[in-house]
């Protein structure tokens, strides 16, 4: 398994450089402030689409030991494996047009198999055509109660305004350098991968607040370097 996803959040806890966001999505669970449709936006990363994974699942889990009739753990744990019949996850990049909607328009309209929410991540949001970006304003003005919508994007100004209304908005922000080299720093510790913090910090701060790019340069250097070898910042450069 490349680092990239090894090493993906699978908590609040964990997701690095978005305290803000862990907060208030975790607030909102734990005082049942659940909102049935968000937008999540930021540069490419910095953890849209695993915080909407996290939040699918941590709510799962939350409202699973609420209830003592039934054992849902297994089915909370598959959204983390992307293995949940409840959570679908769409790239707008590539299913862009009005008849992947209107798939989806049909699939939502049936009860959760597993647990009481259906969870839709429409990723690169902004790609929708226009009249998909409508059906799917239509389903968001109209849903059943048992979905909640999560659009995650990098070009928050190309979605639709009406949609703002609609849902709640989250911004993600670059993360610091130094934020990212102690993320690095855990990596290295855990793969035994001999690397100085100077070379570290050089990484975080070429990858631009990106942390995905941040574990891939990481994963590059070190296939680079001989067995033994311990990376310096001149590797970097």
């Amino acid at each position: 398994m490349i680092l990239a996803n090894k090493y993906r959040p699978k908590s609040f806890d964990e997701i690095v450089g978005q305290d803000h966001i862990s907060k208030i999505l975790s607030n909102s669970i734990k005082r049942d402030k659940v909102h049935h449709a968000y937008i999540f936006c930021g540069p490419s990363g910095v953890g849209k689409t695993t915080a909407a994974r996290i939040f699918a699942y941590t709510l799962s889990s939350f409202l699973n030991s609420q209830d003592d009739s039934k054992d849902y753990e297994d089915s909370s744990h598959k959204i983390l494996s992307d293995d949940s019949p409840d959570y679908i996850e769409i790239d707008a990049a590539s299913n862009r047009g009005i008849e992947e909607i209107r798939h989806l328009k049909s699939e939502i309209r049936y009860k959760p198999l597993e647990g009481k929410y259906k969870f839709i991540v429409i990723d690169e949001a902004h790609g929708l055509t226009g009249a998909a970006s409508e059906a799917l304003l239509k389903m968001i003005e109209e849903p059943p109660g048992h979905a909640i919508f999560i659009l995650c994007t990098t070009e928050v100004g190309k979605l639709k305004q009406t949609l703002f209304s609609r849902c709640i908005s989250l911004r993600f922000h670059k993360v610091n350098p130094l934020v990212s080299q102690k993320r690095l720093r855990e990596i290295c510790d855990q793969e035994g991968i001999d690397i100085e913090d100077d070379a570290l910090l050089d990484i975080s701060r070429s990858s631009d607040g990106n942390v995905r790019l941040c574990i891939q340069y990481l994963e590059t250097l070190s296939q680079s370097s001989s067995d033994g070898e311990k990376i310096t910042k001149e590797n970097v450069e």
